[in-house]
């Protein structure tokens, strides 16, 4: 893609994942600690455009934390866990096939997951 284009579509994202972490901050202790955590991390990878590989090691913590979010939160949403595994394959598959994009896919279906497990807390 022309760089003007891939630095727009980056900027889209990035401000989509700080807005969806600020959302979490702002709510002060309402918030659930866990999926913060998960935001935070999906906003850290989303602003920065150079993550690597070696990077994405972080997806096991932010899954660590859905995962106990889901712990307290009386178990998985449906189909919850498994994007939460493909999320953790994305960056090999994104390395194998050199696919690279698929690296931030990874994140973007974490803040997802966050954003909709928030709001079955909030219905609940």
């Amino acid at each position: 893609a022309p760089a003007a284009l891939a630095w727009g579509g980056h900027a889209v994202v990035a401000v989509g994942a700080l807005a969806i972490a600020a959302r979490f901050w702002w709510r002060g202790p309402a918030a659930d600690e866990d999926l913060r955590a998960v935001a935070t991390f999906g906003a850290m990878m989303l602003v920065t455009p150079y993550v690597l590989i070696y990077d994405q090691v972080l997806l096991g913590m932010a899954v660590a934390f859905l995962a106990r979010a889901a712990q307290r939160g009386g178990g998985w949403l449906p189909g919850e866990a498994p994007l939460a595994v493909a999320a953790c394959l994305l960056p090999g598959l994104a390395l194998l096939a050199k696919a690279f994009f698929l690296g931030p896919l990874a994140w973007i279906i974490l803040l997802a997951l966050v954003m909709r497990r928030d709001a079955a807390r909030a219905a609940r």
